[in-house]
């Protein structure tokens, strides 16, 4: 069943069109209603000073049970009510014509970059919050993605983890706990290779460099957002900020994104900025998760950290991000605006190496019915070795395999493994055991050479300084 879709346009400061279409196979579906902008800034006003009380709440044994209900109360009232305004009386349908449970309801919200502020996550329709039931996904509704996304062939997989660039004393134990965090979700996974660095290391040139061909680039630290999109973005050392405007010709993008980030600024200044999401998607990131206020540093490390693991189980960018909300309020209460604070940018039903998710199930079965073939073999060959013995004779053998991470500076480089074309840097080779001699090639340069010895199921690091050639 295909997911049901909202388009929600801002036809001009008091009037928002709004179209949901259920994709019925027996005839096009498609409703269209308005909504009052003023009400619905209005509502968003309210929720934004709920949600800094609730970031900011001290309260004693006596009176904690008491504020967390009030809050509680609180989000539900005014989810109802954005609901009400946004999604009118659509509320039984969405949730019969959404999916069947089981295979993991979706809503896709197709939006103004203008609308971006708006919390849809936290409309609530009468039953719940949508974000608890289904899986969301934000396609902004702009010009086409400039390039194609990174099409994760290449394994191991680079993860990239950044650590706030300011190094600020007040979140550098936060930050690191949330880099350990991260880091022990991938530990272990052979696909998967990682690149970390925090406070003065995560420089301009850091992110620059490693960014590019990544399957995950993951930023924890202080953000910035400005009226001016060219101004919002992640915070670097000395005031400077890494913007969309920096990443306008990034290459090769990244194929998801979380920005683990907080910002000073209130939600007005939203409105009309996306920067660097913007940016990131129009270069073609599949997936970007990033927050819409303040988070507790806490609760959005265990966010993170289980939306992660549900990734590497296979679910699918969506429902990872609503099983990580559901397990943070099961923790932390709903009183904790954290889990409601994240948005996800792109088509909720892909998965981490951006299958969709027909493609997963397609895959899981082949493995199941491989798993099953391994056992019909090994109880075979339990039972009739020499049998099985003779079947073996003069079939070929399967040879072992490592990896090289190959990275030059300057990159785009060619390395080239005994006389032949490997790949580009920087790139990951997948070569048989043993020893290989390995050039590093680029027009203007002196070219570099070694020999590596590639061991079985291990990637080893190469890094080549090539030298300017004298003209």
């Amino acid at each position: 069943m295909k997911p049901v879709e909202v388009a929600i346009i801002a036809v001009s400061d008091e009037v928002l069109s709004v179209s949901i279409d259920y994709h019925r196979r027996e005839a096009s579906a498609i409703k269209r209603w308005t909504a009052d902008r003023p009400v619905v800034d209005a509502i968003c006003d309210d929720l934004e000073e709920v949600l800094r009380e609730a970031a900011e709440m001290t309260f004693t044994d006596t009176e904690r049970a008491e504020r967390r209900k009030q809050t509680e109360e609180r989000l539900t009232s005014l989810g109802l009510a954005l609901f009400q305004e946004i999604m009118k009386e659509e509320g039984d349908t969405i949730r019969a014509e959404a999916g069947d449970p089981e295979e993991g309801r979706c809503l896709i919200l197709k939006i103004d970059k203008a609308l971006a502020y708006i919390p849809f996550e936290l409309m609530h329709d009468g039953s719940g919050f949508l974000s608890h039931s289904l899986a969301i996904g934000r396609i902004i509704l702009t010009e086409e993605v400039e390039t194609a996304p990174s099409s994760g062939d290449l394994l191991p997989l680079k993860i990239v983890i950044v650590g706030d660039p300011t190094d600020d004393p007040a979140i550098r134990d936060d930050v690191e706990r949330e880099i350990s965090a991260v880091r022990g979700v991938f530990a272990g996974q052979k696909a998967y290779s990682l690149k970390i660095a925090s406070g003065r290391g995560a420089d301009r040139r850091f992110i620059l460099s490693n960014m590019p061909g990544a399957a995950v680039f993951h930023f924890t630290g202080h953000g910035v957002v400005s009226e001016d999109p060219n101004c919002t973005g992640i915070r670097l050392q000395g005031g400077r900020v890494l913007s969309g405007h920096a990443l306008r010709g990034l290459q090769r993008p990244p194929g998801a994104v979380f920005l683990n980030m907080c910002t000073a600024a209130p939600r007005s200044a939203w409105k009309g900025s996306l920067g660097i999401v913007e940016t990131l998607l129009r270069r073609g990131v599949r997936a970007c998760v990033a927050s819409l206020w303040d988070l507790r540093s806490k609760t959005a490390t265990s966010m993170a950290s289980r939306f992660y693991a549900y990734l590497l189980r296979g679910e699918t960018f969506g429902h990872a991000l609503r099983r990580a909300r559901l397990d943070t309020i099961r923790d932390k209460g709903l009183h904790d605006p954290t889990w409601a604070a994240y948005a996800l940018y792109g088509d909720p039903r892909l998965t981490l190496l951006g299958e969709p998710v027909s493609a997963r199930r397609a895959r899981r079965t082949l493995q199941a019915l491989t798993v099953a073939l391994g056992i019909i073999v090994f109880l075979v060959a339990s039972l009739f070795p020499r049998a099985v013995h003779k079947e073996r004779v003069g079939t070929d053998a399967v040879h072992p395999v490592g990896y090289l991470l190959v990275e030059s500076h300057p990159e785009d480089a060619t390395a080239l493994v005994d006389g032949e074309a490997g790949a580009r840097t920087p790139g990951t080779i997948e070569l048989p055991v043993g020893r290989h001699h390995l050039v590093i090639e680029k027009q203007g340069y002196k070219s570099w050479e070694a020999w590596v010895e590639v061991r079985e199921s291990v990637r080893i690091d190469v890094h080549a300084d090539l030298v300017r050639l004298k003209p």
